[in-house]
């Protein structure tokens, strides 16, 4: 038995063992969260072993990377066929109470007060215009929210191993937005992963590729992915989403 074939069937024995229920995830922020919080099995999968970090693409080319094919990557997460798709059951990411909203600068140039430093054979023009030289000012959304939350249903012990491999959510991690002081798990009474059920309808709760639900609230029509990678074209669709 190759190797391959060895890591398929441990994938498989762990998959068949895990207690998947009704959960609610909670990231508990240490800083300010920039752009918009990502989707639970986005950061699952990059968790797991993804071939990219959730977030934006690092460059153009990334777009034209075809990514791994849905549900290849092994998540503890329940995940269902709906209209030709395998949709997780997961809810979009809720924030608590924004206690401040504004938009910030992120900047970076090449340092040129110490250009005396070099050797003269060594000065010259750098052109701060284009490549990994160039110089930048870009503004960002930032909001202070103490705490991210998802609706899923998946298995509790599973989560909170890979879960504990992500320190920080949304985008500009590496500049210090988005750390996660602590991760919590707990279950809740229902799954609320995909609907809500309410007085006056069913209350979408995460994009999902279908035309028409009756009795269905709380959402608009789309054009958005539905799997991870969500910001690549190849998982985009007709979708559903809330609004």
């Amino acid at each position: 038995m190759t190797h391959k074939e060895q890591r398929a069937m441990r994938r498989a024995s762990r998959t068949a063992a895990w207690k998947l229920e009704p959960l609610r995830v909670e990231a508990v922020l240490a800083s300010p969260l920039c752009g918009d919080a990502p989707h639970l099995d986005a950061l699952l999968e990059n968790a797991a072993g993804a071939w990219h970090p959730p977030g934006e693409p690092e460059s153009r080319t990334d777009r034209a990377i075809p990514p791994p094919p849905v549900g290849a990557i092994s998540i503890p997460l329940k995940r269902e066929p709906l209209n030709g798709w395998l949709v997780p059951h997961c809810s979009s990411p809720i924030t608590s109470a924004v206690l401040a909203d504004q938009h910030e600068h992120v900047g970076k140039r090449i340092s040129i007060e110490n250009a005396n430093l070099l050797a003269e054979s060594e000065r010259g023009a750098v052109n701060t215009v284009a490549t990994w030289t160039k110089s930048y000012r870009l503004p960002v959304r930032v909001r202070l929210v103490e705490r991210v939350a998802w609706f899923c249903v998946g298995d509790a012990d599973d989560l909170k191993r890979l879960l504990l491999r992500v320190p920080c959510v949304g985008k500009k991690r590496s500049i210090g937005y988005g750390r996660v002081r602590e991760w919590r798990i707990e279950p809740v009474a229902a799954d609320w992963s995909w609907y809500v059920k309410t007085p006056h309808g069913q209350l979408l709760m995460r994009p999902l590729p279908v035309a028409e639900v009756l009795g269905l609230i709380g959402c608009k029509a789309d054009f958005a992915a539905v799997c991870a990678p969500y910001w690549h074209p190849s998982r985009y669709a007709e979708v559903l989403t809330p609004c």
